[in-house]
């Protein structure tokens, strides 16, 4: 039989198995942001399924992952539309046309993934387009 950890936790005992403390230590990371939300709920989300207990036995909700999932994604776009930017600013030449063709793709999925709009987080079809011709110019 396998382990239980036993908190108390506002007045009442709460029971995890060892795979529960493993996922509400990821959530935990996940909320704090020292760990990616993408790759975290993926990870809470194979620890649920493969031992079969819920997103409230570890004091979240599947509408809190989803939230947490989009957040994730919504930070990978901005994190390669910055990173085309600042190329384009500090007249950088390391992106080739594939490397870039790629990355801008990647925005526009990363977006769509997070369930917004390239406005959404600041950027437009137009300015995708712009950065690869500055990028290509350079």
């Amino acid at each position: 039989m396998e382990k239980e950890v036993i908190l108390h936790w506002k007045k009442r005992e709460v029971r995890l198995t060892p795979k529960m403390c493993d996922a509400l230590s990821i959530l935990i990371y996940v909320k704090l942001g020292w760990r990616s939300a993408v790759s975290g709920v993926r990870e809470i989300k194979k620890l649920i399924n493969q031992y079969n207990f819920s997103p409230e036995d570890i004091g979240t909700t599947k509408k809190e992952l989803i939230q947490l999932e989009k957040e994730g994604y919504k930070k990978i776009a901005i994190s390669i539309l910055e990173e085309c930017r600042r190329s384009v600013r500090e007249g950088k030449k390391n992106f080739d046309s594939s490397r870039l063709k790629k990355l801008t793709t990647r925005i526009k999925n990363e977006a769509k993934k997070a369930g917004i709009t390239l406005e959404d987080f600041g950027t437009s079809e137009q300015e995708l387009q712009d950065l690869k011709r500055k990028i290509q110019q350079n």
